[in-house]
């Protein structure tokens, strides 16, 4: 049996760029960005105690919901006391204040070549790749000053909503969010 190298070559690279596809495919929504920034004048080394102060809900409680911020508070509280802070109410340092939030993505793809798709030959097409997006914003404000001194914003995508308010995906965000708290001077 005589084979054509040619084919066997182009076979290859076939399997490569479409394995390297469905690779980049599946993993497309599943990245969080996690950013943080602080007041560079403050010397966090101060603040001790923490408290949570309550946010202003939107009318949509989809997300912003009582399961939704116990997981959050949770695992804050968590990340604060491991950095050697504890929570007290009556006298605080600073106040934590929390806002969650999703929306819903649609990103469009237009391929406008023809070309092997699908197991097939295709001509023009669309591909629409529909997530959810979920940000959580998580807030250090001085307690006495009433001014903010450290910002943590979270994005993170899934197929639902409930994939981004997840308690495993809280948690991350959590840990993500403080790692670099109290920032060192």
């Amino acid at each position: 049996m005589i084979r054509n190298n040619h084919f066997d070559a182009a076979r290859k690279s076939f399997t490569v760029v479409l394995a390297c596809s469905v690779f980049l495919m599946l993993t497309a929504g599943a990245f969080a960005s996690t950013k943080t920034d602080y007041d560079h004048s403050i010397n966090f080394e101060k603040y001790q105690t923490f408290a949570w102060k309550n946010s202003v809900r939107p009318g949509n409680g989809i997300v912003n919901n009582s399961i939704v911020e116990s997981r959050l508070q949770n695992a804050v509280n968590g990340q604060l006391i491991k950095k050697g802070m504890r929570e007290d109410d009556r006298n605080p340092d600073v106040y934590i204040v929390a806002h969650v939030g999703a929306k819903n993505v649609s990103d469009i793809e237009y391929m406008p070549a023809y070309g092997w798709r699908h197991w097939r030959w295709m001509g023009p097409d669309v591909f629409v790749n529909r997530y959810v997006q979920g940000t959580t914003v998580i807030d250090i404000v001085d307690a006495r000053t009433n001014q903010l001194v450290w910002r943590s914003i979270e994005t993170d995508t899934g197929s639902n909503v409930l994939d981004v308010q997840s308690e495993k995906k809280v948690d991350k965000m959590a840990a993500d969010a403080f790692k670099h708290f109290p920032p060192r001077a």
